[in-house]
Protein backbone atom coordinates (compact mmCIF):
# COMPACT_ATOMS: atom_id res chain seq x y z
CA UNK A 1 0.00 0.00 0.00
CA UNK A 2 1.18 3.48 -1.05
CA UNK A 3 0.44 6.61 0.96
CA UNK A 4 1.82 9.91 -1.06
CA UNK A 5 1.63 12.79 1.34
CA UNK A 6 1.23 15.18 -2.18
CA UNK A 7 -1.69 12.72 -3.10
CA UNK A 8 -3.50 13.28 0.02
CA UNK A 9 -2.66 17.17 0.63
CA UNK A 10 -3.12 18.39 -2.98
CA UNK A 11 -5.62 15.98 -4.55
CA UNK A 12 -7.47 14.64 -1.85
CA UNK A 13 -7.84 17.39 0.76
CA UNK A 14 -6.43 20.45 -1.20
CA UNK A 15 -5.14 22.38 1.76
CA UNK A 16 -1.69 23.84 1.95
CA UNK A 17 1.13 22.20 3.73
CA UNK A 18 1.18 24.09 7.09
CA UNK A 19 1.13 23.43 10.77
CA UNK A 20 -2.59 21.74 11.49
CA UNK A 21 -3.74 21.17 8.21
CA UNK A 22 -5.06 17.68 7.89
CA UNK A 23 -3.39 15.91 6.32
CA UNK A 24 -1.11 14.19 9.04
CA UNK A 25 -4.44 12.78 10.57
CA UNK A 26 -5.71 11.33 7.08
CA UNK A 27 -2.11 9.83 6.40
CA UNK A 28 -2.52 8.47 10.11
CA UNK A 29 -6.13 6.92 9.71
CA UNK A 30 -5.00 5.55 5.82
CA UNK A 31 -2.12 3.42 7.52
CA UNK A 32 -3.97 2.25 10.32
CA UNK A 33 -6.89 1.23 8.05
CA UNK A 34 -3.89 -0.93 6.23
CA UNK A 35 -2.52 -2.25 8.98
CA UNK A 36 -4.45 -5.08 8.99
CA UNK A 37 -5.10 -5.96 5.29
CA UNK A 38 -1.60 -5.26 3.48
CA UNK A 39 1.84 -6.40 4.41
CA UNK A 40 3.78 -3.61 3.39
CA UNK A 41 2.43 -0.12 3.68
CA UNK A 42 4.77 2.88 2.30
CA UNK A 43 4.32 6.15 3.33
CA UNK A 44 6.35 8.62 1.25
CA UNK A 45 6.97 12.17 0.43
CA UNK A 46 8.23 15.44 2.15
CA UNK A 47 7.59 14.60 5.29
CA UNK A 48 8.81 17.90 8.11
CA UNK A 49 9.58 17.11 11.42
CA UNK A 50 7.49 20.18 12.69
CA UNK A 51 3.73 19.14 10.62
CA UNK A 52 4.33 15.30 10.50
CA UNK A 53 6.42 13.96 13.43
CA UNK A 54 3.82 13.61 16.02
CA UNK A 55 1.74 11.12 13.34
CA UNK A 56 4.78 8.90 12.19
CA UNK A 57 6.00 8.89 16.08
CA UNK A 58 2.39 7.52 16.54
CA UNK A 59 2.47 5.38 13.78
CA UNK A 60 5.77 3.94 14.56
CA UNK A 61 4.19 3.38 18.18
CA UNK A 62 1.26 1.47 16.63
CA UNK A 63 3.41 -0.71 13.98
CA UNK A 64 5.82 -1.50 17.07
CA UNK A 65 8.94 -3.07 15.34
CA UNK A 66 7.38 -3.52 12.03
CA UNK A 67 8.30 0.32 10.74
CA UNK A 68 11.66 1.86 8.81
CA UNK A 69 12.30 5.03 8.33
CA UNK A 70 14.41 6.86 5.63
CA UNK A 71 15.70 10.49 5.40
CA UNK A 72 17.06 11.39 2.01
CA UNK A 73 20.02 13.79 3.07
CA UNK A 74 20.72 15.02 -0.38
CA UNK A 75 22.07 18.60 -1.37
CA UNK A 76 19.98 21.39 -2.03
CA UNK A 77 21.73 21.72 -5.23
CA UNK A 78 21.38 18.21 -6.15
CA UNK A 79 17.75 18.57 -5.08
CA UNK A 80 17.45 21.67 -7.49
CA UNK A 81 19.13 19.34 -10.55
CA UNK A 82 16.75 16.87 -10.03
CA UNK A 83 13.52 19.35 -9.86
CA UNK A 84 14.30 20.68 -13.13
CA UNK A 85 14.17 17.27 -14.54
CA UNK A 86 10.48 16.82 -13.40
CA UNK A 87 7.22 18.25 -15.85
CA UNK A 88 7.01 20.45 -12.41
CA UNK A 89 10.26 22.27 -13.01
CA UNK A 90 7.84 25.42 -14.61
CA UNK A 91 5.84 25.61 -11.53
CA UNK A 92 8.54 26.60 -9.31
CA UNK A 93 12.05 27.78 -9.10
CA UNK A 94 15.08 27.48 -7.33
CA UNK A 95 14.23 30.90 -5.31
CA UNK A 96 11.03 28.91 -4.45
CA UNK A 97 12.44 25.76 -2.83
CA UNK A 98 15.36 27.94 -0.90
CA UNK A 99 12.17 28.97 1.12
CA UNK A 100 11.09 25.12 1.67
CA UNK A 101 14.40 23.70 2.20
CA UNK A 102 14.46 21.93 5.62
CA UNK A 103 18.44 21.23 6.24
CA UNK A 104 18.83 18.06 7.95
CA UNK A 105 14.94 17.86 9.60
CA UNK A 106 15.92 14.42 10.79
CA UNK A 107 12.95 12.74 13.14
CA UNK A 108 15.48 11.14 15.58
CA UNK A 109 12.96 8.06 16.51
CA UNK A 110 15.81 5.68 16.78
CA UNK A 111 15.19 3.36 13.84
CA UNK A 112 15.87 6.25 11.22
CA UNK A 113 18.11 5.66 8.75
CA UNK A 114 20.03 8.42 6.37
CA UNK A 115 20.01 7.71 2.41
CA UNK A 116 22.42 9.86 0.77
CA UNK A 117 23.96 10.48 -2.29
CA UNK A 118 26.63 8.05 -2.34
CA UNK A 119 24.19 5.20 -2.15
CA UNK A 120 22.75 4.17 -5.64
CA UNK A 121 19.23 3.30 -6.27
CA UNK A 122 20.34 -0.48 -6.37
CA UNK A 123 22.10 0.39 -3.03
CA UNK A 124 18.74 1.83 -1.79
CA UNK A 125 16.57 -0.88 -2.69
CA UNK A 126 18.99 -3.80 -0.79
CA UNK A 127 18.67 -1.68 2.27
CA UNK A 128 14.93 -1.26 2.71
CA UNK A 129 14.89 -5.13 1.08
CA UNK A 130 17.00 -6.39 3.84
CA UNK A 131 15.65 -4.46 6.58
CA UNK A 132 12.41 -5.85 5.79
CA UNK A 133 13.30 -9.96 4.73
CA UNK A 134 15.76 -9.48 8.45
CA UNK A 135 11.76 -8.43 10.41
CA UNK A 136 10.35 -11.47 8.50
CA UNK A 137 12.77 -13.49 9.59
CA UNK A 138 12.92 -12.65 13.30
CA UNK A 139 8.91 -12.42 13.19
CA UNK A 140 8.39 -15.96 12.14
CA UNK A 141 11.34 -17.31 14.53
CA UNK A 142 9.33 -15.48 17.02
CA UNK A 143 6.43 -17.53 16.22
CA UNK A 144 8.45 -20.50 17.31
CA UNK A 145 10.65 -20.41 20.19
CA UNK A 146 12.21 -23.54 19.61
CA UNK A 147 14.22 -21.85 16.77
CA UNK A 148 15.70 -18.87 19.05
CA UNK A 149 19.56 -19.73 19.58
Amino acid sequence: MLISQDEIRLKILNVKDRVDNPTADLIKTIALFGKSRFKIIIIEGILSTHKYKNMLSDLVSSFKYNSYLYYFDIPFEETVRSHNTRYKSSLWGEETMKHWWLEKDYLRLGNEKTINCDLTEKDILKMILDDVEHRSINSFIAKFPCLQS
